[in-house]
């Protein structure tokens, strides 16, 4: 798995945040030379990008609230699934919880995600 490092996070415009039903515009990344994603991270989540064959692999860390998410999708934009972590952390990361590198969150986290 590797790093994604030409992105930026951005937020949806208003037209997409009706259209969704969201009452908060959700968050976006926006890769460069591929898809735009809407993620469900919120502000306060540390936000990093991972790529492995035709996948994109995001993961959302909070570590005041001490959970961790990861969204997967293919190359096309097409949500694969995501998971969100807030209980069980240790059981399922190991001891170190949200302290693992993020990759390693996404690794181990999308494990759990149904090909």
């Amino acid at each position: 798995m590797r790093t994604v490092q030409n992105y930026k996070l951005d937020k949806e415009d208003w037209d997409q945040q009706c259209d969704a039903g969201r009452f908060n515009p959700a968050t976006t990344v926006i890769i460069e030379s591929g898809p735009t994603l809407t993620i469900g991270a919120g502000d306060s989540d540390v936000v990093d990008v991972f790529h492995e064959g035709d996948r994109y692999y995001i993961t959302a860390v909070n570590y005041g609230l001490d959970y961790a998410g990861v969204e997967v999708f293919e190359k096309d934009g097409t949500s694969c699934g995501e998971l969100l972590l807030q209980s069980d952390i240790e059981h399922i990361l190991g001891p170190r919880g949200v302290d693992l590198h993020p990759r390693n969150i996404a690794t181990r986290l999308s494990q759990y995600i149904g090909e």
